[in-house]
């Protein structure tokens, strides 16, 4: 587009001449020296063919265009003030002095009246759009990759003397073939030497006793969840800013939780329906006053956690530069690369299997490629490591329950160093079974190792009993296999490092962990336990118990333990066993305590028929039923927006308010259709007792008169 024979001239240079001929009112000759710059300045709005609007803003728009016949994004500044027009200047400006594949790219613009654009490459969704629209989740390779291209982007900005000052997710783009991410929308970038000028000017005047509130206006800018403590604290804007909003917003797209929305003054790890999170004034304060910062997922690489840190420290003299986040990442992103899920999320052949080892994300894990439109496989062809499960063949039963699962844990007051509980969900179990769903819950005591490996494992070794007739014995000797198989693991990592390391090996650890473990397959409820985890199941509003605690409080718990050798003694209070002194008298690991130390893995297994009077079922640690019973977690469950992650997270914050003292993991697991709209309670029990959040779509039921002015009160209500 450029003319002709013409000498091309500098980008800053044609924006000052087009204001000089626009100001006189020559549009064309303006148009024409414009397109005489690197980057044409004066395209028409005639030559870019609208195909769709993207973004519609206060401050303007996006629409996707064709230039020449290439779609590009166009971003329609709105120009109200001569401070509009020189920003938009000047974001021409600094965006032409970039060419990298981490930056969005400036082609073209108009800087004409009445349309002033940018014409910029056409790329994907933003990141922000994708992980809280889309529920997107990167892998941790992806994670690494991202972090490492928003890294070399700012360490080319910076270099080019550009402070960015809205690093967020909201600014970073995919590119369209998904291999990159592209940092955009420089409308409040500077330039660091203007800004370091500006306060200088600014201390001059101070000096002078002249007033500088006007200055902060202008320049306390950008997103507060990603603006670094100085700035906060109206110190100026440096490099090392745009660092620290890099570290949230990476922090953010491992998470996939907005920063900062899952801390709060009394529980930084839990944050649910009941509000008492920051506000806007007291975050900012305790960011820049209390250091503090978004919560880290549980199982983020080490080597990331490191440059998070480093890059969100206090102060900004102690973060490391972009530069420096770019090496680091470079060997990180390609060690990650060896693995393509995250970690604690096991892909098998047959099914999805999420392993929550220490996060407390919502799962909804579906297989890929799971017919959930069949309702029924060949039994002959249900496979699991290549052999039929003998067990799938108890299959013929009419009633399926419709199940939605949520989960909820946090370390609670112990502290995310001492988080030992772990949990898994797999729904389906395998994709050839879209029927049967898998919820286990495994409680650490003495260490994190055994509830870690019972998380990894327990779906193969339960995939493994092929030839147990029910599904009830099955789960039986997955619990036993499994507990043997960590104690082979053990026994070999002991040998290994006694090995290498002799007598200052130390004392040998004996990790242990409770086990509950929820089965729901072929219209029954099987549930095999092995400690003081529980599960309730609500059944025609009522608080129903599906296991009992194994405890040494329990008198025939004592007598198996005694006569089998074992030692129980009455200390604190309470029975305990063991040198150990612990008081649970069924679990996996701990194998100090087994054999003739009367412990054991063997669970109890109970099964039973489902209908539709099962409205829902609660899985949870100990952390949960030390402070609540199971009928006041039934009445909170009702009492709650029907969306499973909400009730397991309502779940955890009642107990942390009541004093729990412990990790604290919850599974709620829905049985019916549900809604999110509530009911009328009163003293904590439902108010129409008559009328169940759960009725079944095609359950005939009598209703009294009584009743049905019950049912139109509520319909009135609300």
């Amino acid at each position: 587009m450029h003319a002709m024979g013409k000498a091309m001239i500098s980008i800053d240079d044609a924006l000052a001449q087009m204001g000089t001929y626009v100001r006189k009112g020559e549009f064309a000759e303006a148009a024409s020296l414009g397109n005489q710059a690197r980057i044409p300045l004066g395209v028409p709005k005639a030559a870019l063919h609208l195909k769709a609007v993207l973004f519609e803003g206060q401050q303007g728009s996006v629409s996707q265009r064709e230039l020449n016949g290439t779609p590009v994004a166009v971003k329609r500044a709105r120009i109200s003030t001569g401070q509009d027009l020189d920003n938009f200047r000047r974001e021409i400006s600094l965006m032409s002095r970039m060419a990298h594949p981490n930056v969005v790219s400036l082609l073209a613009a108009c800087v004409l009246p009445p349309d002033y654009m940018l014409v910029m490459e056409l790329e994907g969704d933003n990141l922000a759009y994708k992980l809280h629209q889309e529920g997107w989740r990167p892998s941790w390779p992806q994670v690494a990759r991202i972090a490492l291209g928003l890294a070399s982007a700012l360490a080319a900005i910076h270099a080019a003397g550009i402070l960015h000052r809205d690093v967020k997710t909201g600014n970073l783009l995919m590119s369209r073939d998904g291999g990159a991410v592209k940092l955009g929308d420089f409308g409040i970038a500077e330039l660091a030497a203007d800004l370091e000028a500006q306060q200088h000017d600014r201390s001059s005047l101070v000096g002078r006793g002249k007033p500088s509130g006007g200055f902060h206006k202008r320049h306390l800018v950008g997103t507060l969840e990603y603006m670094a403590p100085e700035v906060l604290q109206k110190q100026p804007t440096t490099a090392a800013s745009d660092v620290y909003a890099w570290a949230v917003t990476v922090n953010e797209i491992a998470t996939g939780i907005f920063p900062f929305a899952d801390c709060t003054k009394d529980n930084p790890q839990c944050q649910t329906v009941l509000n008492f999170g920051y506000g806007r004034q007291e975050l900012a304060a305790a960011v820049a006053a209390e250091s503090l910062r978004p919560i880290m997922a549980a199982d983020t690489p080490p080597e990331l956690v490191c440059l998070l840190e480093a890059a969100w420290q206090l102060q900004p003299d102690q973060r490391l530069t972009a530069a420096q986040l770019e090496a680091k990442l470079q060997s990180l992103a390609n060690q990650l690369e060896k693995s393509s899920t995250r970690p604690g999320v096991l892909a098998e052949q047959e099914g999805t299997v999420v392993s929550h080892l220490k996060t407390g994300h919502t799962l909804h894990a579906m297989a890929a490629g799971a017919d959930k439109s069949s309702g029924s496989v060949d039994v002959h062809t249900s496979k699991a490591n290549g052999q039929a499960v003998a067990w799938f063949e108890a299959d013929a039963c009419s009633y399926q329950p419709e199940v939605t699962v949520g989960s909820f844990e946090t370390a609670g007051l112990r502290g995310e160093d001492r988080m030992e509980d772990r949990h898994i969900i797999c729904s389906p179990l395998t994709s050839a079974r879209p029927g049967t769903h898998l919820i286990g819950i495994f409680d650490g005591h003495r260490g994190w190792q055994a509830a870690q490996h019972a998380a990894e494992h327990f779906q193969e070794h339960l995939l493994s009993q092929t030839q147990r007739s029910d599904a009830g014995s099955a789960l039986r000797a997955a619990f036993l296999s499994l507990d043997s198989s960590f104690a082979r693991m053990q026994d070999d990592a002991w040998a290994e490092r006694k090995g290498r390391l002799g007598s200052a090996a130390g004392e040998r650890p004996w990790p242990g962990a409770t086990a509950i473990v929820l089965l729901l397959h072929a219209g029954r409820l099987y549930v095999s336990n092995a400690g003081d985890c529980r599960a309730v199941l609500c059944r025609e509003g009522n608080a129903l118990p599906l296991s009992r605690d194994h405890t040494a409080e329990q008198e025939d718990e004592r007598q198996r333990i005694v006569q089998a050798g074992g030692q129980v003694n009455h200390v604190m209070g309470s029975w305990r066993i063991g040198q150990a002194g612990i008081q649970v008298s069924r679990c996996l690991g701990d194998h100090d305590l087994k054999g003739s130390g009367g412990l054991s893995a063997d669970p109890e297994v109970i099964s039973r028929d489902m209908d539709e009077s099962d409205a829902f079922v609660i899985v949870a640690s100990d952390g949960l039923w030390d402070c609540i019973s199971n009928e006041e977690a039934v009445n909170i469950v009702h009492d709650t927006v029907k969306e499973p992650a909400m009730c397991a997270k309502r779940l955890a914050t009642e107990a942390l308010t009541r004093g729990s003292s412990d990790n604290i993991t919850v599974v709620v697991a829905f049985l019916q259709p549900v809604s999110t709209i509530e009911r009328i309670y009163a003293d904590c029990r439902q108010k129409y007792a008559a009328h169940q959040m759960f009725l079944p779509a095609k359950r005939s039921m009598k209703v009294s008169r009584v009743e049905q002015r019950s049912v139109d009160e509520l319909r009135d209500t609300y």
